[in-house]
């Protein structure tokens, strides 16, 4: 019997934190899903290696910060297509410009 997977891919978008990882999925095409809080490494690497097992390829994106690079390693270690990314100053120009509509 051929191990076939229920999804084509899985992406991840991470917001890393000293003390936790806040991720949000989006299956396929489909809508990101809600956020989900990890508290420890451990338990946010059990939740990629699940989705692993539900996707032919899981793809994951985090910003570049004071955490280094230990997290990317990891992630491309298990197989994950993992991004780094330079963080973006959505307000250049200093006008204080809020890009969330809800911030106050």
């Amino acid at each position: 019997m051929i191990d076939q997977k229920q999804y084509l891919a899985v992406k991840l978008g991470i917001d890393v934190h000293a003390d936790s990882y806040v991720v949000v999925r989006q299956v396929d095409g489909s809508t990101p899903q809600t956020s989900q809080k990890f508290r420890t490494r451990e338990s946010f690497l059990r939740f990629v290696s699940k989705q692993q097992s539900e996707a032919e390829q899981v793809y994951a994106c985090y910003e570049a910060g004071p955490f280094g690079y230990g997290l990317h390693r990891q992630l491309l270690s298990m197989g994950v297509t993992n991004y780094v990314v330079a963080p973006q100053d959505w307000d250049e120009q200093g006008r204080g410009v809020k890009s969330d509509s809800l911030s106050t």
